[in-house]
């Protein structure tokens, strides 16, 4: 909590001192001239559009993220209070469904706000995180293992399921730490812990959030033991929306500070950590 509000304060600063700056607005999106507050435009339109993941693969297509369905609805959530906070109270959120390259709707001025990740490659603005993501390593409760090392020689299980290809970035993890393993690509999850069960594998490289939510129904828990790559939640934003970026994060700050992110996420089921 600390540190999202240590980084507001930056962020609120340097709007601050680049708040004369022209806006370079979009056909259908932000303000249409530097004279007009893009807060303002927003609210004659009374709305925030909002790229966010499909709530449902398409048909024939099997869905592997076992946390899916959590995550959409906090980031659903958390865009209609947001834009409830920086439009208006009777304000509603545009969606805007797309599978992956949300980022990029944003970046092409076809949506004000995208629901994502932090990720290095993409080419626009995040706002600070608002709740913990990424991949980890973990292992059954029982395991002896107590860091990456200890499975140097052994078989580990690595989804390829989702946005992010954990068994791309697990290959990377094990080979910037020097350890020598196989790692054996499942299409999901739920695929990787039957194979944990069985003894196939001894860890599984995973996406965090959904490990958390198959924690709740074993019957024996599993331990993270290592964070393989950090990639927390985030909305994404037009790098010339300064005046938006600051007001989203000025709302989630205040929606943190409140308990208010921590309890939709609750409401989602979503296992909420602080980033």
């Amino acid at each position: 909590m600390r540190t999202l509000v240590a980084a507001l304060t930056l962020v609120m600063v340097a709007t601050a001192c680049t708040a004369s700056a022209p806006t370079t607005a979009t056909a259908r999106v932000s303000a249409s001239s530097a004279s007009v507050d893009p807060l303002t435009a927003f609210r004659a339109r009374g709305s925030l559009i909002v790229a966010i993941r499909v709530t449902a693969p398409p048909g024939g297509v099997q869905q592997q993220d076992v946390a899916h369905a959590q995550k959409r609805a906090l980031e659903a959530a958390l865009a209609s209070a947001l834009t409830k906070r920086i439009v208006g109270p009777t304000a509603l959120a545009d969606f805007k469904e797309l599978g992956r390259d949300r980022a990029g709707l944003v970046e092409r001025g076809e949506a004000d706000l995208a629901m994502t990740f932090a990720d290095s490659t993409s080419n626009v603005a995040f706002s600070l995180p608002y709740a913990a993501g990424g991949i980890v390593l973990a292992v059954k409760a029982s395991s002896t293992a107590s860091d990456a090392r200890a499975l140097a020689g052994q078989t580990i299980a690595a989804t390829t399921m989702g946005e992010i290809n954990a068994s791309e970035i697990a290959q990377v993890f094990l080979r910037d730490k020097g350890i020598t393993a196989t790692v054996s690509p499942m299409p999901g999850l739920t695929a990787a812990f039957a194979a944990l069960d069985t003894g196939q594998v001894a860890a599984v490289i995973g996406d965090r959030t959904g490990i958390a939510v198959l924690q709740r129904g074993r019957a024996e828990p599993v331990r993270v033991i290592a964070e393989v790559a950090s990639r927390p939640f985030v909305i994404a934003m037009r790098k010339d929306a300064t005046v938006l970026l600051a007001a989203v994060n000025s709302a989630l700050a205040e929606l943190a500070a409140s308990g208010e992110i921590r309890r939709l996420a609750d409401a989602a089921g979503f296992p909420y950590e602080a980033p």
